[in-house]
């Protein structure tokens, strides 16, 4: 439950670092490959578990299924938006034209685990029951 709260201490707090990018395959991206098997996948990879493991990267994956979908969503933690910019102007794939940034939105968080300290925060990994 969202609770109506005190504006003042609201405009008191720090702003959250919080926002949420939305990433388009785009021409160069060969629909007939799985996400894995495109150019210079390794070096993608490579680049996304770094800004996973250095804190900037909380939450992402493509909007749909994996190899179908044509956007990406990702949740960053950064201090604005010209450092998201700056960081994912650095992906192998950004230069290839296999991905460009359609959008970089600032994210308030109300509600949910990303108030946590994001060095803590993990996925929930859904079990597979076997009937």
């Amino acid at each position: 439950m969202l609770r109506e709260c005190d504006g003042e201490a609201r405009r008191r707090e720090e702003p959250t670092p919080y926002f949420v990018v939305i990433r388009e395959r785009s021409a160069r991206w060969d629909w007939s490959l799985p996400m894995h098997r495109q150019v210079e996948w390794d070096a993608h990879a490579a680049f996304m578990d770094t800004l996973e493991a250095d804190g900037f990267l909380l939450a992402g994956g493509p909007l749909g299924e994996e190899d179908r979908a044509a956007r990406v969503l990702h949740v960053v933690n950064a201090p604005d938006r010209d450092a998201v910019e700056r960081r994912l102007a650095d992906d192998p794939w950004e230069p290839l034209g296999l991905l460009r940034t359609e959008s970089i939105e600032p994210w308030t968080v109300l509600l949910g685990g990303f108030r946590a300290d994001a060095r803590l925060w993990r996925p929930i990994r859904a079990s597979r029951s076997v009937r």
